[in-house]
């Protein structure tokens, strides 16, 4: 007889974000390159006001399963920032983070932390920053990281993000 098994772990990583007073911004920076890399985007507008004059600005958004709201909820905790959207008819949450000191703040914990191609777009995002930074706060922009994947949670991050673990097993073995 065979059997699949199928099973969400939650990695330890993220039971030491869901339950402590996480506040080591390296490791949560590559997590979170992570988890943005694998389900989330960086959007920066390409001109400062739309066609009513109105200020335009980056967002960052990560997209959660319903039953991980607690993280999405943790998340914003910790950044001190963001809003939570649950989209009509849909099982998903989006986590929008759209005010400057959360961006800034995402930027350099993302920064130095990505490994994709995504890295374009973090560095779109400081341009727009750099633009409206004075000399002393300006962030340089750090290129993509070459690290092992057992340093660091960034490998937690992205498979969380949209991964599966299959484990297939046969009784009569």
């Amino acid at each position: 007889m065979k059997g699949k098994l199928s099973k969400t772990l939650k990695s330890s990583f993220v039971h030491r974000l869901s339950h402590s007073s996480f506040n080591n911004d390296s490791l949560l920076g590559h997590y979170l390159a992570g988890l943005i890399e694998g389900d989330g985007s960086i959007i920066v507008p390409k001109i400062i006001r739309n066609q009513k004059g109105k200020l335009l600005y980056p967002v960052v958004k990560i997209t959660f399963v319903e039953k991980d709201a607690p993280l999405a909820e943790k998340i914003k905790q910790v950044l001190n920032g963001g809003t939570l959207v649950h989209p009509k008819n849909s099982k998903y949450i989006d986590l929008l983070f759209q005010d400057l000191n959360s961006i800034q703040k995402i930027a350099v914990l993302l920064n130095g932390k990505m490994r994709t191609p995504k890295i374009e777009a973090l560095h779109r995002l400081i341009d727009f920053l750099n633009a409206r930074l004075n000399e002393k706060s300006k962030i340089v922009k750090l290129g993509l990281d070459a690290s092992s994947l057992k340093s660091n949670p960034w490998l937690t991050g992205f498979i969380e993000a949209d991964g599966n673990f299959y484990c297939s097993f046969d009784l009569n073995s």
